[in-house]
């Protein structure tokens, strides 16, 4: 038998994470974000996710419980439209998206 196993960030980074850089993870995909489990990094400050080009809205959205987010970086991630990044700074208003 093979068995396969996930393991998100919240599991394998502490809680007190502040600064995480994916950037130019051409290989990360909206269900790779949603696996990572991003909202259990409850001290997560700042996220780059700099020429991630699978990344769409529906991964953007997986951010929107992620409250202590502050910058987030989402440059040559040509997939995430303007309607994609204004849903999420309604749910995160004092994040600071740059594209």
């Amino acid at each position: 038998t093979t068995e396969i196993y996930t393991l998100s960030l919240h599991d394998a980074l502490p809680i007190w994470f502040w600064v995480l850089d994916l950037s130019g993870c051409a290989n990360l995909t909206d269900e790779g974000l949603a696996l990572a489990n991003l909202k259990g990094l409850n001290e997560l400050a700042q996220l780059n996710l700099n020429g991630c080009v699978n990344l769409t809205d529906a991964g953007l959205a997986n951010l929107k419980d992620s409250k202590g987010l502050t910058a987030l970086s989402i440059k040559g991630c040509n997939k995430i439209t303007d309607a994609g990044i204004a849903s999420l700074r309604k749910e995160l208003p004092k994040t600071n998206i740059t594209r």
